[in-house]
């Protein structure tokens, strides 16, 4: 029987989390389910070629807390109105903090809280004191007693033992990848394709850490080029240390791109630096591009992916002399590299089973 989904998210911005909420309502929509899309703020950088419903808040940001009253008692409005034209929502997934908060206020009933990310690192790291103790109670205030999904189960577990959530139920849902999509989308132009070149996926901010990145790149001392698929506010930061290690004429800044596959299929090798992540999708993408990967075994993601023989590929977080050498080590045999993707079980992160796991959660 076809159900009715609704998923509510900050955004559809270039993201991780967006990017999980359009592959996961697309496949829903072609199992016959009727799907709708609630964003916080009105920005969709995504195309969407499918048939869903999308209403936007048009959140405005303040820095009163009765903005969010105000917006909370929207989306009720809005919830209370759909479910009057087309029947109760039989599963409501709620994405990223903005929609955690006004999903709360608005008490939506049933509805799953997912986590995309490391809780302790992106909320509570460099906070101590009254300023920890405001936020972690602001957060438990938000999260406990709540059904929650969580995108690998390290952040299960920081969720847990580091914030000290208490959930009424809480399970562990990777996040899905469509990789027929994947495989096909790769197949258009790559405008990058005369150029020889390694490449790291992600916004340009702080946790990504191209510092380290560029570090090791100079280090490895290969001809190929770096490029950067991504855009963010530390680009000029980045520029200048480029510049400051003397690797400028060798980085490619190619921006963010609606289809980044023909890219990262001609890359070498994929790497991440990141100091956490919540999952790390670029990471399953370039695998299953069959391209060979190297990333830091940073919380929460990585090591769950790498797994088996591609475990060797995880280095220590900020280590930038590990991750040089291992670039020089896999493009020295990069034949061994790829063939050890075959023995990688990426069809645990496949749409098509990620999907079920999400309708069997359907009230």
């Amino acid at each position: 029987m076809p159900k009715n989904i609704l998923f509510i998210i900050d955004s559809l911005a270039a993201g991780g989390a967006e990017k999980v909420v359009l592959t996961l309502a697309n496949r829903m929509v072609n199992l016959g389910h009727m799907v709708t899309i609630i964003t916080a703020d009105n920005i969709t950088e995504y195309n969407i070629s499918f048939n869903v419903s999308v209403y936007s808040l048009n959140f405005k940001k303040s820095r009163w807390e009765a903005t969010y009253n105000k917006f909370g008692k929207k989306l009720k409005h809005l919830v209370n109105k759909l479910e009057s034209q087309q029947g109760r929502f039989d599963l409501v997934t709620v994405h990223l903090q903005k929609a955690h908060r006004l999903t709360a206020i608005a008490r939506i009933p049933n509805a799953y809280y997912c986590i995309h990310s490391t809780i302790s690192q992106a909320s509570l790291s460099g906070r101590s004191g009254i300023r920890l103790f405001l936020k972690r109670h602001k957060l438990k205030s938000l999260l406990d007693n709540r059904d929650i999904i969580t995108v690998s189960t390290g952040i299960q577990h920081d969720l847990i033992n580091n914030v000290g959530i208490k959930p009424n139920s809480i399970i562990t849902i990777y996040n899905p990848l469509d990789f027929e999509k994947i495989k096909k989308l790769a197949q258009e132009p790559n405008p990058f394709e005369n150029e020889n070149y390694i490449i790291h996926v992600g916004r340009l901010t702080s946790s990504k850490r191209h510092d380290i990145l560029l570090k090791a790149y100079a280090k490895s001392n290969i001809k190929e080029k770096l490029l950067l698929l991504g855009d963010g506010p530390l680009k000029e930061n980045i520029k200048k240390q480029a510049s400051d290690l003397g690797i400028d004429r060798k980085i490619i800044f190619a921006g963010f791109h609606q289809n980044p596959y023909p890219i990262i299929k001609n890359a070498k090798i994929y790497i991440a630096s990141s100091d956490y992540e919540g999952f790390l999708i670029a990471l399953v993408e370039a695998l299953v591009l069959g391209i060979p990967v190297i990333s830091t075994n940073c919380p929460h993601g990585p090591g769950e992916i790498l797994v088996n023989p591609l475990s060797k590929n995880l280095v220590p977080v900020g280590d930038y002399g590990a991750i040089a050498e291992k670039i020089e080590e896999i493009l020295s045999n990069r034949e061994k590299a790829v063939n050890a993707i075959s023995k990688a079980s990426l069809e645990r992160f496949d749409v098509k089973n990620i999907a079920d796991k999400y309708i069997n959660l359907c009230r």
